[in-house]
């Protein structure tokens, strides 16, 4: 094939265009390109395999904290074809096995030897070198594309090259009407240099390993095979191997995934109790992750099932923390199911930060929250807390978790039930310009529910608004009313400024917010000034 520019000088490949798309990554760094072509098997090239890797699918912008739906998975067996050879890069082609089954589409196999043609729609696509200069130390961040065209073997042969880094693995596709009609008829290889304009990129084609190595390798050992593969038909089904049932997933189980700080990941401590009673379930002391620079650490504990848990996770010298914590149910990594995410911090914070959360199918009683977003969804934050609980957040989404393919947003926040009494929440919802969700930026707005029960509700509330609100034990909304805008503040483990301490290492976030809020409740007509719970607020939230 000959590229009109590959990647380098290529464009932004539109967000949802290649669903199939899968980045292998080592210590959280894109390093090859693949293609889901299985519930559970990705091809990339074979020269790619030589690294331990993670594979990461559904992702577009691999700096993207917030997207969605994205899942992070290990290799559990690579299949490299038995012809590959190393230097010669001939049969440069590898099937990678997965932990488990995605939730994305496959992209189609090619095995029509006349495919393709010089009038055949064709794209690579992929996160490689962006610039021709460095070496392939300019990646992308976003996935991109470009159109190649056809060039027969018996031309491209008359070349020389070698091969080309980042870009490797990738696919070359024949595109179709949508995703749903792609077809995957090469994996990059091998090129001379980046990209260059007379030098043909050279891909591994799927047709030629089709029948020989694709086809039968996936039959025999994917748990679930593509239907218009055929498996069971012909002689395939002759070479399948017997498959184990899948190891059952305990009632309980929670997986945390944890990336280290890059800088400092001996500042990292948690620990994980149980809530109200404060039962120490699983920790790792501040040391535990010495010298395990910016890596992905993934830990498993089994709880028991529908009760509410605390998350805290300790910086040793209060200096900030550049990882990620993030909490799933069972061993299902979506981003967009996750209990608990934990983008990072900075000093602001302090010693440590506090997540709550509740597992299991079936809450005691839940909050809904419906958010209709301005032009910049990425603005908007917001968090519901337990003032008996020194103000856990059971809730909670910071900056840049709604992205800009938001335009509205349904939460479901799980509180507590009839076991623990009456309670009182705060909920406050912030926008980090200061300008709400209303009108500078577009019209949006948002709702707070208990079922049919509008707790509070609001557009205009320039940098912070909070609400206090109280559900008696039988789950009937007492009360609830506005603090004076700007007058709230975060939980006890966050500053009680305008809060600014989520920041990973990626976010655009730079400038903290330095000034104090006043803290001025209004007085709602049901409340008793004399009642002991009114009158400790500036307590807690200070």
């Amino acid at each position: 094939m000959r590229s009109r520019g590959l990647i380098i000088n290529g464009v932004s490949a539109p967000e949802d265009r290649y669903p199939y798309s899968a980045s292998l990554q080592y210590n959280s760094e894109h390093f090859c390109g693949g293609s889901l072509v299985a519930p559970d098997f990705v091809v990339t090239a074979a020269h790619c395999t030589s690294s331990p890797s993670k594979i990461t699918l559904g992702r577009y912008d691999l700096d993207d904290l917030s997207d969605y739906d994205f899942e992070v998975m290990d290799v559990v067996e690579a299949f490299v074809h038995p012809g590959y050879n190393k230097e010669t890069v001939d049969n440069d082609i590898a099937l990678l096995m997965l932990e488990r089954q995605s939730i994305h589409p496959y992209v189609k196999l090619n095995a029509d030897s006349d495919v393709p043609t010089k009038s055949d729609d064709l794209r690579v696509k992929g996160w490689g070198d962006i610039d021709p200069s460095d070496n392939g130390q300019l990646t992308s961040d976003e996935l991109r594309e470009t159109t190649v065209t056809y060039i027969p073997n018996e031309i491209c042969e008359q070349s020389e090259g070698y091969v080309v880094t980042s870009d490797s693995g990738g696919g070359l596709i024949k595109r179709g009407k949508t995703a749903a009609f792609d077809t995957l008829i090469g994996i990059v290889s091998w090129g001379y240099g980046c990209a260059d304009p007379n030098f043909p990129g050279v891909y591994s084609r799927i047709s030629e390993h089709f029948e020989t190595f694709l086809k039968p390798t996936i039959c025999a050992n994917s748990r679930s095979p593509p239907p218009y593969l055929k498996c069971f038909t012909n002689n395939v089904a002759s070479t399948l191997k017997p498959t184990t049932a899948p190891v059952p997933v305990p009632d309980g189980l929670l997986t945390i995934e944890i990336q280290t700080d890059p800088y400092h990941p001996e500042d990292l401590g948690w620990e994980l109790l149980s809530v109200p009673a404060n039962d120490l379930i699983q920790s790792r002391p501040i040391g535990f992750y010495t010298n395990r620079f910016g890596v992905s650490v993934s830990e498993e504990v089994v709880v028991q099932p529908e009760r509410f848990y605390r998350l805290t996770i300790h910086d040793k010298l209060r200096n900030g923390f550049k990882g990620r914590v993030t909490v799933f149910a069972g061993r299902r990594h979506v981003l967009s199911d996750a209990l608990v995410y934990e983008p990072g911090f900075s000093s602001i914070s302090g010693a440590s930060v506090t997540h709550g959360f509740f597992v299991g199918d079936s809450p005691p009683r839940e909050l809904t929250l419906y958010l209709s977003f301005d032009n910049k969804p990425e603005e908007v934050a917001w968090s519901i807390e337990s003032v008996a609980d020194d103000l856990l957040p059971l809730g909670f989404k910071w900056f840049g978790w709604y992205n800009n393919g938001f335009s509205q947003a349904m939460e479901t926040i799980p509180v507590y039930g009839r076991e623990r009494g009456t309670q009182k929440y705060t909920f406050s919802i912030f926008d980090k310009f200061k300008n709400g969700l209303c009108c500078s930026q577009g019209e949006g707005s948002y709702s707070l529910f208990l079922g049919e029960s509008l707790i509070a509700s609001g557009s205009q509330f320039g940098e912070k608004e909070s609400h206090i609100f109280e559900i008696d034990a039988f789950g009937k909304l007492t009360f609830a009313h506005l603090v004076t805008p700007n007058a709230a503040a975060q939980p006890t483990s966050r500053p009680t400024n305008m809060p600014k301490q989520h920041i990973s290492d990626s976010s655009p976030l730079e400038d903290d917010f330095e000034e104090e809020l006043p803290l001025n409740p209004v007085m709602p007509s049901n409340v008793d000034e004399t009642d002991s719970w009114y009158n400790d607020i500036p307590s807690k939230l200070a």
